[in-house]
């Protein structure tokens, strides 16, 4: 944690300094140009941005613009709730986005420049607010501003010069600047692919073993990541809220789905080519984005339904998602009975085997298929209905759980 920088005490139940203050009430004319000022936030971001191209200050390929312009959002909004609620130094966006411009190589000074014109735009525009009716309440809250902006300065900088430390005694330093290009470069050529292959010692045409984990949580990573980390031929990289571990898959059976079993994570065996590795990752991610939660280690294979769903579902909202529709006339003993049936035979293809998993005759098997039939008009004994009918079935499934965990 980081020294809380000695600054004019700040009321934080109105946002405004004691001076600020008139009997005792909050000075409502500057939390209503802070509100003025964040409904003008995508102002703020598009102007960031445009000067900040127009000065060069951070490689493209190691910050990404979407990074960038998260990062803008975030920065505004982050002093907007600084100076309403009155708290100088404290666990917001400041440190986050220091580790990250470190890890990504950003040059310290580049990083302070990229916060002065932050400041400089947002001052520009609150000018423009205020003027020519309300300067004095920007004169009045100077003093908060600049105990807001030097916190802020002083928490980026000191959590970048942590993360440098770190990275200067971490090998991986270099590793993990050629993995930041690897996955935010707009155009992996053939050249920029070798040196990042080269950078971290794996041939550009390896197969990789891929494993996904969904936020970066201490316990999981301190228990089953950590010592997997300090094998050379592991990589590691946080990627859009995921940890994403990948090494070359070079043994005929890989440890990982054993080790990993228990952890919410989504396993991928093979990735044919470093150029793919990025790819795959986002595939991961949107497959994921349109399935249940994950509980447990998730081979691919098993969401790709999950994926087909979403992608019918949008092709023609309402068309495949409406076969289902009429099993709601049954009653929910009989929907549920009619469905675990469904589901077994869809899993195994065997009605012996469904019939032994449900607990009846095959005959009321079959009855249970007609049946379905009869109200989806799908025939799941025919491979390409059970195909629809496993997908429709899987984006039911998913519809529920995302309800359930809603109303939670």
């Amino acid at each position: 944690m980081t020294d809380t920088p000695a600054t004019t005490p700040i009321d934080a139940s109105t946002g405004a300094s004691p001076d600020a203050k008139t009997a005792g009430s909050p000075d409502t004319a500057w939390l209503t140009l802070l509100d003025e000022m964040q409904l003008r936030a995508p102002e703020f971001v598009d102007r960031f941005l445009a000067e900040l191209r127009e000065q060069a200050l951070y490689d493209p390929e190691s910050v990404p613009p979407g990074d960038l312009e998260r990062a803008a959002e975030e920065t505004v909004l982050m002093f907007i709730d600084r100076l309403r609620t009155g708290q100088i130094t404290r666990a917001d966006s400041a440190e986050p986005l220091g580790r990250r411009r470190a890890r990504q190589g950003v040059p310290l000074e580049r990083l302070m420049q990229a916060i002065r014109l932050d400041l400089r735009i947002m001052w520009q525009i609150l000018l423009d607010i205020a003027h020519p009716d309300r300067t004095d309440v920007l004169v009045r809250h100077v003093e908060q501003l600049i105990a807001v902006v030097d916190a802020y300065v002083a928490d980026v900088q000191q959590a970048f010069l942590r993360e440098v430390a770190i990275l200067q005694r971490d090998s991986r330093l270099v590793t993990e600047q050629h993995l930041s290009k690897l996955f935010n470069a707009q155009s992996l050529t053939p050249a920029l692919l070798d040196a990042v292959a080269a950078g971290i010692g794996v041939g550009p045409k390896e197969r990789f073993e891929m494993l996904m984990l969904p936020g970066d949580s201490s316990e999981v990573r301190g228990s089953k990541v950590d010592p997997w980390l300090a094998k050379p031929n592991v990589f590691a990289y946080m990627y859009r809220g995921w940890l994403m571990l990948f090494r070359p898959h070079d043994a005929p059976l890989s440890t990982w789905p054993k080790e990993f079993a228990p952890v919410p994570s989504i396993y991928v065996d093979a990735v044919d080519g470093l150029d793919r590795v990025p790819g795959a990752a986002r595939a991961l991610i949107d497959l994921h984005a349109s399935a249940p939660p994950l509980h447990a280690l998730t081979y691919v294979e098993d969401l790709w339904v999950f994926g087909a769903a979403n992608y019918l579902e949008t092709l023609l909202p309402g068309h495949f998602s409406s076969i289902l529709e009429s099993l709601s006339q049954l009653g929910e003993d009989e929907q549920e009975r009619l469905l675990r049936t469904v589901r077994a035979y869809l899993e195994s293809g065997s009605v012996k085997v469904t019939a032994h998993v449900v607990d009846c005759h095959r005959n009321t098997v079959i009855n249970r298929f007609r049946l379905f039939q009869t109200h989806t008009g799908l025939d799941i004994t025919v491979p390409s209905q059970a195909a629809l009918a496993l997908v429709l079935l899987s984006g039911a499934d998913t519809a529920e759980a995302r309800n359930a965990t809603a109303t939670l």
